[in-house]
């Protein structure tokens, strides 16, 4: 869950403040209202080959280890909760 969130900062090139800010875009990003039932968002899991580019996946997951580390047990267990609640993998690729 937390790595979700990382990758999304990187790619709109954001930094959110906290999980509530996350999934607020998330949901708008994902065309979901306020008055929307919640449903489960898929994530595309796909098997990754190591490459010569993926040396720019191995500092990515170093920055989410760094960050994840600085998180209070709460929040860490906020992340893990949102994401067993909302967030499954759709191993069909």
């Amino acid at each position: 869950m937390f790595k979700f969130q990382v990758r999304e900062e990187h790619r709109i090139d954001k930094v959110f403040d906290n999980i509530e800010d996350f999934l607020q875009h998330w949901l708008n990003e994902n065309g979901c209202k306020e008055d929307d039932k919640l449903k489960q968002l898929y994530v595309n899991k796909r098997p990754h080959k190591k490459t010569r580019a993926s040396k720019g996946l191995e500092s990515f997951q170093k920055e989410v280890s760094v960050r994840y580390k600085q998180l209070s047990l709460a929040q860490k267990a906020l992340y893990k909760a949102v994401g067993k609640e909302y967030f499954i993998r759709n191993c069909r690729g």
